[in-house]
């Protein structure tokens, strides 16, 4: 009689774990799709996520957001990381950031070198899904980062 009021406990409170934690009623976290972090950061900028259009001036949340975008579209093995490095590097995680030679967004994009090819009212509203996705198709799909080769800090 014991052992079963021991082994009825034990069940109670590994249904109330359960319950308490979503699993009883089949509810998991799922990771966010690209277009609801596009959404996030779209919120977090109308919410003052970006400070002006210098080099690291986002949010930590928006930067967070857009790390996530970057990992996302690059994956998060080394073609990934490296494109994260440029992107930090190249802005700071600023999807407004603009450079004194006309660098654009996340990944700075050059205007004179690139107004032909990305729709740059895009890249200033900020689009910051436009912006991640216009670096993916400048790197050939994270297979040539030559166009961020150079400065002052190299990335692996």
């Amino acid at each position: 009689m014991k052992r079963i009021a021991i082994l009825i406990a034990v069940l109670c409170v590994f249904v109330g774990f359960g319950i308490s934690n979503g699993f009883a009623q089949g509810k998991t976290r799922a990771n966010p799709t690209w277009a609801t972090l596009d959404q996030r950061a779209t919120k977090e900028i109308k919410h003052g996520g970006i400070y002006s259009r210098r080099w690291g001036a986002a949010s930590p949340k928006l930067k967070a957001i857009v790390t996530q975008m970057i990992l996302m579209k690059f994956g998060h093995g080394y073609i990934g990381q490296k494109a994260l490095c440029y992107a930090q590097r190249e802005s700071g995680l600023n999807p407004l950031a603009l450079s004194s030679t006309n660098d654009h967004h996340v990944f700075q994009l050059n205007w004179s070198a690139h107004h032909n090819t990305f729709d740059y009212a895009r890249l200033d509203e900020p689009d910051v899904g436009y912006g991640i996705i216009a670096g993916w198709r400048l790197s050939k799909g994270g297979r040539d980062f030559s166009a961020w080769a150079g400065g002052s800090h190299s990335c692996p």
